[in-house]
Parts: C-alpha cells; structure tokens; sequence
C-alpha cells in the first residue's frame, strides 16, 4: 500500500510482512532544505506504521550527503526509526560509487549499533535477506 509520495521518494507499507519499501528517485534540486523535508516525512511514516524493517532503494539516486546532512539524517532518521521499532535495514544502492560510499558513510555514523544493515544490488536478493 502507497503511504507517501513525492518526486524524490515514494513509501510502501506491507502490513503482511511488516516493512517499508522506500525507494528514493533522481531529483533535479541539490536544495538541502527540500531534502530534509523528505527526511521529516520518512521519519514520520515510520513512527505512524512502525514497521520491524526497511527496504531502501537508492539504485536511481544521485544526491551528495554532506557531513551536516549525514548528521541531520542520523538524528532526525536513524535514531527516531530504531525508538520506532525498525531492526533490519537492506539497501539496493546506486551503481555512483561516490553516491554509494556517502550512503554507507552516513550509516556508519552512530548506527550500525542500531540495526542490521547490508548493501545489495539486486532487489530480489535485498527482499530475500529482509524477510528471512
């Protein structure tokens, strides 16, 4: 079931299994503003359907993180997404190798404490490990 939408990000909730599936889009704004809005909204479809894992997919997504992003992402997503219950996090990243290394350095920060986390490039396998 879609429970949120935008240009740069659409949310699925599969109550069956109990997760997200965030997928992120190519956004043609680097507004840091308007990306910690879709932050503010991720964190609060979490902490609505508090879900036990995510499935993030970052494969079409191109967007620098910059350390005070990262930092913004960590508290005001990571942290509220553990309180609210999520355990397991897959990601299908990008083939940009600098887009991937920015969204593995943003989960080292403070959060591989918090959940169990592992990188995929093939979205059967991402679901595979998510829901075993």
């Amino acid at each position: 079931m879609r429970v949120f939408e935008h240009s740069s990000l659409c949310i699925d909730y599969f109550k069956e299994d109990d997760f997200l599936l965030v997928k992120r889009f190519v956004s043609d704004s680097s507004d840091q503003d308007e990306f910690k809005k879709i932050i503010n909204e991720w964190r609060i479809t979490i902490e609505k359907y508090k879900p036990q894992k995510q499935l993030i997919d970052y494969s079409n997504y191109i967007f620098s993180i910059t350390p005070e992003l990262q930092q913004y992402i960590n508290n005001q997503l990571m942290k509220p997404a553990y309180e609210a219950g999520i355990r397991k996090v897959a990601f299908l990243i990008s083939h940009d190798l600098f887009a991937q290394m920015t969204i593995e350095k943003t989960m080292q920060k403070n959060t591989e404490e918090m959940f169990e986390i592992k990188y995929f490039d093939n979205f059967k396998k991402a679901k595979d490990w998510l829901l075993n």
